[in-house]
């Protein structure tokens, strides 16, 4: 039970720390160059979002988390996006 909840809390850290130096950079790159719509990101988030909803049903719960991080770091990276925009 402790590893599990160090799992966790250890991809929640890294997944933390990546997400802020992601949001960092894509505001500083918004200074130098004009952005499109990532849809690319959109689709990747989405399809990511989708495989984890159903490695959630099959509780592959460790697998299932790490999906919905990456998920999750897709779609923030279009939400960065549209607002430097």
């Amino acid at each position: 039970m402790k590893d599990e909840r160090l799992f966790y809390y250890l991809m929640s850290a890294i997944f933390a720390i990546v997400i802020a130096s992601s949001g960092v950079y894509v505001f500083q790159q918004a200074a130098e160059q004009e952005f499109s719509f990532p849809n690319h990101l959109l689709l990747i988030g989405l399809a990511f979002g989708i495989w984890a909803i159903l490695r959630w049903k099959r509780k592959s719960y460790p697998f299932a988390f790490i999906l919905t991080l990456l998920s999750a770091y897709a779609l923030l990276m279009v939400v960065f996006t549209l607002l430097a925009m």
